[in-house]
């Protein structure tokens, strides 16, 4: 009986050291797979905040950089536009060729500025004449510079200074620089107001 007894308390204590042999492994493995898994899991919180950190530097250098192309393209359109228009108004041969002007000004500019009798006037004298046809008078349009400001609640300043010659019959023709002052809007993508504030000077060929 004794031995009997003593054989099971042998066996009960070799079932118990494999039991926890076995618990022993799994833990392991358990906690091996969880360290595993802390380690992904580090390294994907890491990853995100790094791409976190990335797309909002991109962003903040992005933002800037985006204003400035835009003002950039802008102010080329802008600058275009004022040379094709001082191009129409400073080109004409004739009464017909100086009347035409209007017509053709209209897309670069509001009704306002073609109702100024300063910018296209009306080339009419006191006899009903046109003064164009009369005196020969011709314009032909050379250059310009131009200079945008930057744009400020959808309006923009630009000053063109502007190259042209100019005769009539009998006379030496002449070069002509004149300085204006234009008030261009966004919205309405047209010139708004046109003034001349001044010329350089005038050299006779």
């Amino acid at each position: 009986m004794k031995n009997k007894g003593l054989v099971s308390i042998c066996i009960l204590l070799v079932v118990s050291l494999i039991m926890t042999g076995i618990f022993r492994i799994e833990q392991k493995k358990i906690d091996h797979q969880e360290l595993e898994y802390t380690q992904k899991l580090n390294k994907k919180q890491k990853e995100l905040a790094t791409i976190s950190k990335v797309t909002n530097d991109e962003l903040l250098q992005k933002a800037p950089y985006d204003d400035t192309r835009q003002q950039v393209v802008t102010s080329q359109k802008v600058d275009e536009k004022a040379k094709k228009l001082f191009e129409i108004l400073l080109t004409f041969g004739d009464s017909k060729e100086y009347r035409a002007r209007k017509e053709k000004a209209q897309s670069l500019v509001t009704n306002n500025v073609l109702n100024d009798s300063k910018i296209f006037g009306s080339d009419k004298d006191v006899s009903g004449k046109s003064y164009i046809d009369t005196l020969k008078i011709y314009s032909t349009y050379r250059e310009s510079k131009v200079y945008s400001s930057l744009a400020d609640n959808d309006n923009m300043t630009v000053v063109v200074n502007v190259s042209y010659s100019s005769g009539r019959d009998n006379l030496p023709e002449a070069t002509n620089h004149d300085v204006y002052k234009l008030q261009y809007n966004l919205t309405q993508d047209k010139f708004t107001d046109i003034k001349k504030i001044g010329n350089t000077d005038t050299v006779t060929d």
